[in-house]
């Protein structure tokens, strides 16, 4: 989705990893196709005039997020939900994801309330898919 200092972070932690005694798990994070596709679903609840995309824009768009049979670790992370809306509306430079603002926390948790990654590095050998961050380091 190409924000700056999203990327600048990823390359920064990548290098000093890179630099240091290797890490047991390192993980990206990532949404799976599914849940973009439910993220079209909704915004067209929410915005009924939008209108539909043309056949070209519509297959870049089945092509965005991770096939979900690639995601490694899904993470319930519902419970926090309402904090998760709450530190959105305080980041004074996502405006641009007002849309989730506008449908409210509780559809906000259904849509948000998970945490995808891919674990691009594992020494601990635990199964996948994993629920847990910390699987196979306890």
């Amino acid at each position: 989705y190409g924000h700056p200092d999203h990327i600048q972070a990823h390359r920064i932690t990548m290098a000093a990893l890179e630099m240091t005694t290797p890490a047991p798990k390192v993980y990206w994070t990532t949404a799976p196709r599914s849940m973009m596709r439910r993220f079209g679903e909704i915004m067209r609840e929410f915005q009924p005039d939008m209108p539909e995309p043309d056949p070209a824009e519509a297959a870049a768009m089945a092509e965005i997020g991770l096939p979900d049979e690639e995601i490694t670790t899904w993470v319930d992370t519902t419970a926090f939900s309402g904090q998760k809306f709450d530190a959105l509306a305080a980041h004074a430079s996502q405006g641009e994801n007002i849309f989730f603002l506008g449908m409210g926390k509780e559809r906000f948790g259904e849509l948000m309330g998970v945490e995808t990654f891919v674990r691009v590095r594992d020494t601990t050998g635990a199964a996948v898919p994993e629920n847990d961050l910390f699987a196979g380091l306890r």
